[in-house]
């Protein structure tokens, strides 16, 4: 990311329309889940697009549009464990349902770091008791990247909470900002009764000349009913 980019970060847009959902960029597949994909582009190398597979009945929607507007509406944008996301553009069809499409600065996958960089990952996030504990459970492994699997236990347990994160977590964590961040994830998904979606594959970093930073990309799942 662009140093004036990181000084000046702005909230989301967030842009409503109606009609049909566009088709898809014919840009580079990068990744996705169930509900989206995301495509980068050579033209802007700071940046993706995350596009929904498919007009989404509002029964059956993930989180990801309220995930955006709540960055927007609680002014979250500047919390560095969240993404920068540039715009969300929303299409709701004759039928009510809806798609959206939103730009996103580029992040690197996790399994792409050097141990250094994991390091300086979980040393920042993730509280010393933690840490050393952790690391005492680790002693019969005699493999490298002790980092990484630091890092992959405490993703691991987060893994566990679908409907609530349980105030314990926050001890294992040194950093305020993910604190907040986290508790911002939990609010959202009570107040709209998503399911929380914390696996792995839902993390990324963001790599600057700044440091190695932990980024929460798309936490919320689909909305349940009781």
């Amino acid at each position: 990311m662009r140093l004036f980019e990181l000084l000046t970060e702005a909230p989301p847009v967030i842009k409503q329309s109606k009609g049909r959902a566009p088709n898809k960029p014919k840009d580079i597949p990068m990744g996705g889940g169930a509900y989206a994909s995301v495509l980068g582009h050579d033209d802007n190398p700071h940046e993706v697009m995350k596009i929904s597979h498919q007009a989404q009945h509002y029964m059956s929607r993930d989180g990801y549009e309220a995930f955006v507007k709540g960055l927007a509406e609680n002014n979250m944008h500047d919390n560095p464990y969240l993404p920068r996301v540039r715009t969300l553009r929303t299409i709701t069809d004759d039928h009510g349902s809806v798609s959206y499409q939103a730009r996103i600065e580029r992040l690197t996958h996790l399994s792409e770091l050097s141990e250094e960089q994991a390091e300086t990952l979980v040393r920042k996030s993730l509280s010393p008791q933690f840490i050393k504990d952790d690391i005492k459970t680790q002693t019969a492994n005699t493999g490298g990247w002790l980092w990484f699997r630091v890092l992959r236990s405490w993703l691991s347990i987060l893994d566990r909470f679908s409907k609530e994160i349980p105030s314990s977590i926050y001890s294992t964590i040194k950093d305020s900002d993910l604190k907040g961040a986290l508790m911002f994830v939990n609010d959202l998904a009570q107040e709209g009764n998503f399911m929380i979606d914390l696996q792995k594959s839902n993390f990324m970093a963001r790599v600057s000349p700044y440091g190695t930073q932990l980024v929460i990309t798309d936490p919320l799942g689909s909305q349940r009913y009781v």
